[in-house]
């Protein structure tokens, strides 16, 4: 049937208060019941244009699922908020950003990959929640990394085009990009680090602050010419890290070339410019060889 839709605004903030303190009483009994009630007043506030009291009764049905430990139950209300006729685009900010805040209180890794599968479906196309999804994808990738599933690890982040978001900040543009080779490169999926690195800005390498960002990304492109036996290239990224003025700290963390800044305004050492000269003029040496 087709719903029709009142022109003039409503407000239904005096039943939904008396709703919800009904729903507090009887959720633990039946919670099923309780959120059949939450659902028709959602219609009721949705077709009659009260979007205030609309993401209140949204953001209320997950709270109570959650307060019930029905994580299952929270899954499939998201997908049935996000499946309404005529959804309006706040409600899904504000149930996918309320989500979010729970993604860290479940019971089990097996739930918290359930809850981020939800949201990320939830999010997917939608550009309002592209930041959202960006972070959604990004954290589903590092728990199957955890697990050692590179594969799926890659495949969760790969296809995210952060360098088209307009939401997320050029800091956070570029670590993503940085990720989403790093992974690759773990995978040694050479070909997708090399469409990964072709989307970094390296104008904003250059930029004040971004100094941590130059030197990883190009550490992880002297490993990536490394494997393509691009000796030209790997002397260039080499001058690219020796010519950053700021001393670059092995993280003993990270094997896979991240590091760490030491201090924000800290002239590159000595023996740090030394070694990195060293390098970049065997690199050399060796590609006029090979020229020759």
């Amino acid at each position: 049937t087709m719903l029709v839709y009142d022109s003039g605004k409503k407000d239904f903030t005096a039943e939904v208060t008396v709703l919800f303190a009904q729903v507090d009483k009887s959720a633990a009994e039946n919670l099923d019941d309780a959120i059949t009630s939450l659902l028709a007043m959602e219609k009721k506030c949705r077709v009659s244009n009260d979007p205030t009291n609309l993401v209140k009764v949204c953001k209320f049905m997950l709270k109570v699922c959650k307060e019930q430990n029905d994580w299952p139950k929270l899954n499939a209300v998201l997908a049935l908020i996000n499946k309404r006729c005529a959804q309006i685009k706040s409600v899904i900010t504000a149930v996918v950003a309320e989500a979010l805040g729970f993604v860290d209180q479940t019971p089990s890794l097996e739930v918290k990959m359930e809850l981020i599968k939800s949201l990320k479906d939830i999010c997917a196309g939608k550009i309002d929640v592209e930041s959202e999804s960006a972070k959604l994808h990004f954290m589903l990738s590092k728990m199957y990394e955890d697990r050692g599933d590179l594969d799926a690890a890659c495949d969760a982040i790969q296809d995210v085009h952060v360098e088209t978001y307009g939401s997320l900040s050029k800091r956070e543009k570029a670590e993503y990009i940085l990720e989403q080779i790093r992974v690759a490169l773990l995978k040694k999926d050479y070909i997708r680090a090399m469409i990964h690195s072709r989307k970094m800005n390296l104008k904003t390498t250059e930029e004040a602050g971004f100094e941590d960002v130059k030197i990883r990304f190009y550490r992880m492109m002297i490993e990536y010419y490394m494997v393509e036996k691009n000796t030209w290239e790997i002397a260039q990224a080499y001058y690219k890290i020796a010519s950053t003025p700021y001393v670059p700290i092995e993280s003993s963390n990270d094997a896979n070339g991240a590091v760490e800044m030491k201090g924000e305004t800290s002239d590159i050492s000595s023996n740090a410019a030394a070694v990195y000269k060293a390098q970049c003029t065997e690199a050399l040496e060796s590609c006029t060889g090979r020229m020759q």
